[in-house]
C-alpha cells in the first residue's frame, strides 16, 4: 500500500537535497495501482499505544517538514499519480479524489473538540455533502474546514490532482485517538464508506438538477 514509514518520510527529504545538488527534479512513482495510502500507522502505534498522542507528535512534525520540503523544493517534483488519473478520465472513468489524513486530539496544549473534519478547496460542494452524510448518520462530532482549512496550505493534493480536472473531492481529517487499534480503524473504515457514498451520489444528484 506504500504507506509513508518515518524512513521513507527522511528518504524523500534526501531525494530532495539530492536533486538540489546535481539533479534537475524528482520524480515520485510507483508502479502499483495504489500511489500511497498515507501515513504508516502501523509503525506509530507502539508509540501511541504507550504515550498517547504526544508520543507521535514529533513524527506528525516530521512529516509535515517533509512536505513543506517538498513543496518548496528548488527543483520540480513530479508526482507520477498524475498519469493514473488522466488514463482514468480518458477512459470515461471519472475518479473522485479524497486524501485521508489524521490530527492529534490536543495541539500546543489545546484540546480539540473535533473529531471528523472536512476540508474543502475551490469547490465545496462534495466536502458539504460528506459534512451533511456524517451528521445524519454518525455519532461523529463532524465539521467543516476543522482542524484546518485551504487556508493553512493543506489542500495541495486537491489542488494539483483534483481541482485542474474538475473532479469532485474533498480532504477527510479524521482524530487519531478514534483510530489508535487495527479495530478501531476498520469500526471508522466501516461508518466513513458509507457517508462518501452518500455524499457522491448527492453532489450527482445536484449535477443532474443544475
Amino acid at each position: 500500500m506504500h504507506t509513508l514509514h518515518p524512513d521513507v518520510v527522511e528518504g524523500l527529504v534526501r531525494a530532495v537535497d539530492m536533486a538540489e545538488e546535481r539533479f534537475q527534479a524528482v520524480v515520485i512513482w510507483s508502479g502499483d495501482e495504489v500511489f500511497s495510502a498515507g501515513a504508516d500507522l502501523q509503525a506509530l502505534l507502539p508509540a501511541y499505544m504507550t504515550g498517547g498522542s504526544k508520543a507521535i507528535e514529533p513524527v506528525e512534525a516530521q512529516m509535515q517538514q517533509a512536505f513543506l520540503r517538498v513543496r518548496y523544493a528548488q527543483v520540480p517534483v513530479v508526482a507520477a499519480v498524475h498519469g493514473v488519473i488522466a488514463g482514468r478520465i480518458a477512459l470515461g472513468l471519472n475518479p473522485v479524489i479524497v486524501t485521508i489524513h489524521s490530527f492529534t486530539p490536543v495541539y500546543f496544549g489545546k484540546p480539540r473538540a473535533v473529531e471528523f473534519g472536512v476540508i474543502h478547496d475551490e469547490d465545496p460542494s462534495y466536502a458539504k455533502a460528506i459534512l451533511a452524510a456524517a451528521q445524519a448518520t454518525t455519532n461523529l462530532r463532524a465539521e467543516l474546514n476543522a482542524p484546518y482549512s485551504a487556508a493553512d496550505d493543506v489542500t495541495h493534493s486537491l489542488r494539483v490532482l483534483a481541482t485542474p480536472y474538475g473532479l469532485p473531492n474533498a480532504m477527510l481529517e479524521i482524530r487519531n485517538d478514534l483510530i489508535g487499534s487495527p479495530e478501531a480503524e476498520e469500526a471508522m473504515a466501516e461508518a466513513l464508506a458509507p457517508v462518501l457514498n452518500m455524499g457522491l451520489v448527492e453532489i450527482q444528484k445536484q449535477a443532474k438538477a443544475g
